[in-house]
């Protein structure tokens, strides 16, 4: 990772893209704290050591976050340069669904943070002291979001599955002979293993989901 955003800086710099970067640091590689990964100052600070303007914004903050990215464009297009944008968050679940945060920082602080800091709350808060939102529209929001959700995924449920052979699709203007080679070496992969391939197994899970009528 560390390696690929190196690669990203170098390029761009030397490119004299005139582009933002905007890089989300939450302190984490997955359960790897940043200090064990860096010993710099941040993300913002390779920016400058490759001679790139860099910003650090609080990333709890919505305006903070969007005053730096105003700001940022500004920048970029009067200097004609590229510019790095360091937003510095919390993040309030694990990395993903195999991973147990709790195994490396502390459960009791992230509840606090996401009671404190989660940048939603923090605006909710905004808009009760303005006067324009309140429990009873919160309330009726939430219903007609869940309704909305829900009537869409019942739509998608009747949607046909698309042939696996869509991954090949519009990966170039057309298909070229490596991939022709490769689509046509999954589809025999596919009718030789039909019982054990995922397609199958995949059907017959949702058949086993299908209540009895």
């Amino acid at each position: 990772q560390l390696y690929s955003s190196g690669k990203l800086l170098i390029d761009t710099f030397f490119y004299q893209e005139i582009v933002r970067i905007f890089s989300r640091n939450n302190g984490y590689a997955i359960s790897t704290p940043s200090k064990d990964q860096y010993h710099s100052d941040g993300i913002a600070s390779r920016g400058t050591g490759y001679g790139m303007m860099a910003i650090r914004v609080d990333g709890h903050d919505l305006f903070a976050v969007y005053n730096a990215n105003k700001a940022a464009r500004q920048m970029a297009v009067n200097e004609n340069k590229p510019i790095l944008i360091e937003v510095m968050v919390d993040r309030f679940g694990p990395h993903s669904t195999s991973d147990d945060s709790s195994a490396y920082r502390s459960e009791e602080k992230m509840r606090h943070h996401a009671k404190t800091i989660d940048p939603i709350e923090r605006v909710r808060r905004y808009m009760d002291v303005r006067g324009c939102w309140n429990n009873e529209k919160e309330k009726t929001w939430r219903k007609e979001a869940t309704d909305m959700v829900l009537k869409e995924l019942e739509q998608c449920e009747h949607i046909k599955r698309a042939s696996i052979t869509i991954m090949f699709d519009n990966v170039f203007e057309k298909v070229e002979p490596h991939l022709q080679k490769q689509m046509h070496e999954l589809m025999q992969h596919v009718q030789q293993n039909h019982e054990a391939s995922f397609l199958t197994l995949l059907s017959k899970y949702e058949q086993s989901c299908v209540p009895d009528k």
